[in-house]
């Protein structure tokens, strides 16, 4: 039986050491993508594989077993202030390593897997720049999977509060766990699906639902635009760093 091999981009937020510890568990070769020399310090002597997202990343291409692609952080990962060009770099640069790793494994059956956030599908008023850039990053990865990779799956899970399964909230069953939601990536499979995870992310959309039709249906009124959160990818971000 060939061994499958587990890919976490954004290995060093909670979920993506959930993700990395599971996959080692169950007896996947596992390899994490750092961004630079910091994060590969920080990653090194443990029992998964790290990468630079700069380097060549051709071994990944051996062997003909399954490959899952886990991509933890893509865009903000916290809802906050907006920081601009900036995270339009970070984002550029990371689809880049995404891209470059996809190409290096298309002969191999691909998955991917976008963890994601319960607010892009429904953000407020106060989480309009955080949702946006999520369903941004959400398209653009879409299509650099559909780009590069023929045969590759694409899904999305969408957590609500992700807590510390021993903290009191995470006891009290209304928000996803790490260990959760990484047992649920687990379980979609090479399947091309999105999947809300947590009852309080259920709960957040049944509220909006009941919020948008109680809204009286109004004229639009003039306002500013917003800043555009349109993200080009220029040919050297596609392969690599800007």
């Amino acid at each position: 039986m060939s061994t499958r091999t587990t890919i976490v981009t954004g290995p060093r937020t909670r979920a993506g050491l959930a993700v990395s510890r599971r996959a080692v568990v169950n007896g996947d070769a596992v390899y994490l993508v750092a961004r630079d020399a910091d994060d590969c310090a920080a990653l090194s002597g443990g029992d998964a594989s790290v990468l630079r997202i700069d380097q060549d990343m051709a071994l990944l291409g051996a062997g003909d077993g399954e490959v899952r692609l886990v991509v933890c952080a893509l865009g903000p990962v916290h809802p906050g202030p907006s920081r601009g060009e900036l995270e339009a770099q970070h984002v550029a640069r990371d689809l880049g390593g995404i891209e470059r790793v996809l190409a290096a494994t298309a002969g191999r059956p691909v998955a991917v897997v976008l963890i994601s956030s319960v607010i892009a599908l429904a953000p407020g008023p106060d989480r309009r720049h955080y949702g946006g850039w999520k369903c941004l990053v959400e398209q653009q990865l879409a299509d650099v999977v559909a780009r590069t990779s023929a045969h590759a799956t694409f899904s999305v899970v969408y957590p609500g509060r992700i807590v510390d399964g021993t903290s009191r909230r995470g006891l009290l069953g209304l928000h996803t766990t790490y260990r959760g939601l990484a047992a649920t990536i687990d379980r979609l499979g090479r399947s091309s699906r999105t999947r809300v995870s947590g009852v309080d992310a259920r709960l957040w959309l049944v509220a909006h639902a009941v919020r948008l039709l109680l809204t009286p249906v109004l004229p639009p009124r003039a306002s500013t635009p917003g800043p555009s959160l349109e993200l080009h990818l220029s040919a050297s971000d596609r392969n690599g760093l800007p």
